[in-house]
């Protein structure tokens, strides 16, 4: 496919005399036929003249070819090409109930640049920037005047808007939606790992601890029963000691006492006595 601008600028040249015959202004076609009409060129001296599609060569991508100058002609004798001229007079289109659609736009031919495949409809300003252009494709029945491109019924319900803010919005915003499930999913996914993984630790830890009490209680117990036994020794040790002292005691002789040194001084006196009587 191929959009009308594409043509505009090109270099006509004549393969015959091999010579520039001007540069091509305006790409004509006929909505109600579905057919490029031709071609206006301005040639050297300033003048507009036209080509038929018809005694075009070939439409290239950096010239149009035709086969000599004498196919270069006055706009009005090429049939169509005043009546369906639109450079600096977009036609109005309408519908047949007289609701006026916008202007016409863009138009887009074939690679050959004979037959029309699509066109726009440009609206209002805000329209244009909300919704983007409307696109027809070539539809049969279509009214193509000067003033004016009537549509068939067939045509009102094929115009599709598949540009403007609105369709960005809604792309961009489905994009952020279905960005947003792949990122809640990956969360949720993450979320049951981590889960998961919480559950496996925590059992792991639970049975670590588990183990840890029952290895503290073992050994718990095993200090216990070696203190028992210990305290259990000492207290049969201090027992035997007890019972050796006491016997010990028992088994020796009390010792005499000893008068005070007085009292056998006293005793002595009344010996010497009762001797010297005797004497």
């Amino acid at each position: 496919m191929k959009d009308t601008r594409d043509v505009i600028g090109l270099n006509v040249f004549s393969t015959q005399e091999g010579r520039i015959l001007g540069r091509t202004t305006e790409c004509v076609v006929d909505l109600a036929t579905g057919k490029v009409l031709g071609l206006v060129v301005a040639v050297a001296s300033g003048e507009e003249r036209g080509i038929a599609r018809a005694d075009i060569t070939a439409v290239g991508k950096d010239a149009v070819m035709v086969a000599s100058d004498r196919l270069v002609k006055a706009l009005g004798d090429v049939a169509g090409l005043e009546e369906h001229r639109t450079v600096g007079k977009a036609p109005r289109v309408l519908t047949r109930a007289g609701e006026v659609l916008g202007s016409l736009g863009v138009v887009r031919v074939d690679e050959a640049c004979k037959a029309v495949e699509s066109f726009e409809i440009v609206g209002d300003v805000i329209q244009a920037l909300a919704d983007g252009p409307a696109t027809l494709p070539f539809t049969k029945g279509t009214v193509h005047g000067r003033d004016a491109i009537v549509l068939p019924e067939a045509a009102e319900k094929a115009i599709k808007r598949p540009g403007g803010l609105r369709a960005s919005f809604e792309k961009a915003l489905g994009a952020v939606k279905e960005r947003a499930g792949e990122m809640g999913d990956r969360l949720s996914d993450a979320a049951k790992k981590a889960r998961t993984a919480g559950e496996a630790a925590g059992e792991k830890a639970l049975a670590k601890a588990k183990d840890a009490a029952k290895r503290a209680r073992a050994a718990g117990e095993a200090a216990g029963g070696k203190a028992v036994a210990k305290a259990k020794d000492i207290a049969q040790d201090a027992k035997e000691a007890v019972e050796h002292q006491v016997e010990a005691v028992r088994g020796k002789p009390e010792p005499a006492k000893k008068a005070p040194a007085k009292k056998a001084a006293a005793k002595k006196a009344p010996a010497k006595k009762a001797a010297k009587k005797s004497s």
